[in-house]
């Protein structure tokens, strides 16, 4: 979260004098961010006194905000400010005795970027590695089961331990902003389809019946959501 501003400075005004409380700030969510949010951006008034040592509340006339080297954009009316990537976040306020209040900070929660992740099948083990370099890997899935446990964002599984009555084996990374891999889709060697109702599935006792294809000459594919681009692992 943004912090305390520096505090509101008074343009020279005889007779006058701030208490120097003014502050403009926005509260910015914790932990990663895979997508744009709207800040709520708020304003502290303060106080000066006459000669006679009365106060007088001093408000704010217009509050501006501005990106990284960007322009300062008016917000006024609205007090929100959207904020879609890492960067430098700059507030000021404007108050009607042409005091100023002053913020800024960074920030560097955002990850945009999805992960990668990598298969290699070795006879009847399967290893997969994933890789996030800003959020980092939260967990790779396979076939909708997820795991956490990885050392090093890697893991291996034995591609028997799946259903054979899966023809594909899905595979997928996610970050710890929520972005999840490009998925791989590798074709099952030891497919043998769907066993019928009261029919007995002899490839449970005798896999090697199955005549699966060269596990190292596997298919996968990958692609966005599981579709084209075929390639060998």
């Amino acid at each position: 979260a943004l912090g305390t501003a520096l505090g509101a400075f008074l343009m020279p005004v005889q007779a006058f004098a701030s208490d120097g409380n003014g502050a403009v700030w926005t509260e910015i969510p914790q932990g990663w961010q895979n997508h744009e949010y709207t800040a709520q951006v708020k304003v502290e008034d303060y106080v000066i006194w006459d000669k006679d040592n009365n106060e007088i509340p001093v408000t704010y006339k217009s509050v501006e905000y501005a990106i990284d080297d960007g322009k300062y954009v008016d917000i006024t009316d609205t007090m929100v400010v959207t904020i879609d990537k890492n960067c430098h976040l700059k507030l000021r306020a404007i108050y009607e005795d042409g005091g100023c209040a002053f913020n800024e900070c960074d920030i560097e929660n955002f990850d945009l970027e999805r992960p990668t992740i990598d298969a290699r099948l070795d006879g009847e083990i399967m290893y997969l590695t994933a890789a996030d370099e800003i959020s980092g890997v939260a967990k790779i899935s396979v076939n909708g089961k997820d795991y956490t446990d990885l050392k090093d964002n890697q893991m291996c599984t034995n591609i028997k331990d799946y259903e054979q009555t899966d023809e594909y084996i899905e595979i997928s990374a996610t970050d710890n902003a929520g972005n999840v891999s490009k998925g791989f889709k590798i074709k099952n060697p030891y497919f043998v389809g769907e066993v019928q109702s009261g029919q007995e599935d002899k490839s449970l006792d005798n896999p090697d019946s199955v005549e699966p294809t060269d596990p190292t000459k596997a298919r996968g594919t990958v692609t966005d959501d599981f579709v084209t681009n075929e390639r060998e692992f």
